[in-house]
């Protein structure tokens, strides 16, 4: 499926999504400038060793290859594995509480 941003954004789909990842932004340069600013030394030796790491993966080819990027990566990850759990949270809510007292009522735990 191949839907235009301008299409998602008109229909509002992933609008939370959107915000969480636009935060990602302000923080990713800080959060690694913090790094550097402990031990450069260090935080060089460990983008090195990330992009060998990353290098000897496979066939796939990344743009991550320094302290910015993985923490983008992983933070935007972070966001998709979230929104991905509330979803199924939300969507498996009532028969996950049924499957804990098969004996209950379902209408009093309609609405989650």
């Amino acid at each position: 499926m191949n839907i235009s941003r301008k299409d998602i954004e008109k229909a509002g789909s992933l609008a939370e999504l959107n915000k969480q990842v636009n935060l990602v932004a302000l923080f990713v340069k800080d959060a690694a400038n913090r790094f550097r600013d402990i031990n450069a030394d260090k935080t060089i030796i460990a983008e090195l060793r990330l992009k060998d790491y990353l290098r000897r993966c496979g066939t796939v080819t990344t743009t991550t290859d320094s302290v910015d990027s993985w923490i983008q990566l992983m933070s935007v990850t972070g966001d998709f594995h979230d929104t991905i759990l509330a979803f199924t949270r939300l969507t498996a809510m009532t028969d996950v509480v049924r499957w804990r007292n098969i004996k209950d009522s379902m209408e009093k735990h309609q609405g989650f």
